[in-house]
């Protein structure tokens, strides 16, 4: 069992309460990026998204070949 601030160690269960063992879980530096990084893909969208909806953005003005990222800066 882990106390409060001690890390797990590999092979002990992910205190995320996933019942993975840490090193697939949270102890996976690759997996929990790749993860970071669709969740900010994914917001990004849906800032894109929610700004057409609302007129603030014009659909012509995005570039559909880029990273959703890209298109939250405003082109003058």
């Amino acid at each position: 069992m882990i106390t409060g601030g001690q890390k797990p160690k590999r092979n002990q269960p992910c205190p995320c309460g996933s019942e993975l063992k840490y090193k697939h879980c949270h102890g996976d530096v690759v997996k929990t990026a790749d993860a970071r990084d669709a969740m900010n893909r994914r917001m990004a969208e849906l800032i894109i998204e929610e700004k057409i909806k609302r007129g603030l953005l014009d659909p012509a003005d995005l570039d559909m070949g880029a990273e959703p990222e890209s298109n939250l800066i405003i082109k003058p």
